[in-house]
């Protein structure tokens, strides 16, 4: 091979090292810009959550307890659940798990176990509900009286101004919508009154003058 033949082979490989080493720069730049975006991304979601502005999701608090989402949802036994995914909200996170599950959850920590089958027929639900109903279909049918208590049942209806149209034996999900409907009548009650339009003072002066013509 001749001199001029070598520098033409060494100026072919110099341009080919040269552009694998831009790609490679190009590439570790754009997997900092990636990581630099989702970490920017995820506090503006962190703050918006931190505001109210946005609802806390199940990514949101496996994050918080430092735990990965698989790990996060398996602790509730909602791992195999496909209404769960990383951007259910939590406010709805529970509802999807079963009355058993749901129970079991709230009396951790007590050492009498939770009967679940005596519960239900307590809450006269035996025949529209099991242990593996989701707690969000079994909530709407327990009787106001044994959800929130007696009294705390007459507090909420004289605060809403609810009569005999619910009782001890009302469901939850019926005496929600029965408050919902008193609290927009109450909206509605409190409304501002309306103003007059130039138009209409207008008139009233007209006839003001009209009539102290004709007195005159």
């Amino acid at each position: 091979m001749n001199k001029r033949n070598e520098r033409g082979h060494s100026r072919g490989s110099d341009k080919m090292i040269t552009l694998i080493i831009v790609i490679v720069v190009i590439a570790v730049l754009g997997l900092g810009v990636y990581a630099t975006y989702g970490e920017i991304a995820n506090n503006i979601r962190d703050n918006k959550i931190a505001s109210g502005e946005i609802a806390e999701t199940v990514e949101y608090a496996a994050e918080q307890e430092g735990m990965t989402v698989e790990d996060y949802l398996e602790l509730f036994s909602l791992d195999v659940s496909d209404d769960v995914n990383v951007d259910t909200p939590v406010d709805d996170f529970y509802g999807y798990m079963t009355l058993e599950n749901y129970m079991n959850m709230a009396n951790e920590g007590n050492e009498e176990e939770v009967d679940i089958d005596s519960m239900i027929e307590e809450w006269g639900l035996t025949g529209q509900v099991t242990k593996d109903t989701q707690w969000k279909d079994v909530e709407l049918l327990i009787p106001v009286g044994t959800y929130f208590g007696d009294e705390t049942l007459e507090q909420y209806k004289q605060a809403y101004n609810i009569g005999d149209e619910v009782n001890s034996q009302t469901p939850y999900g019926e005496f929600q919508e029965i408050v919902e409907q008193k609290i927009e009548e109450m909206s509605n009650a409190t409304a501002a009154p309306a103003t007059e339009t130039p138009a209409d003072e207008a008139a009233e002066t007209e006839e003001a003058q009209t009539d102290s013509e004709a007195t005159e």
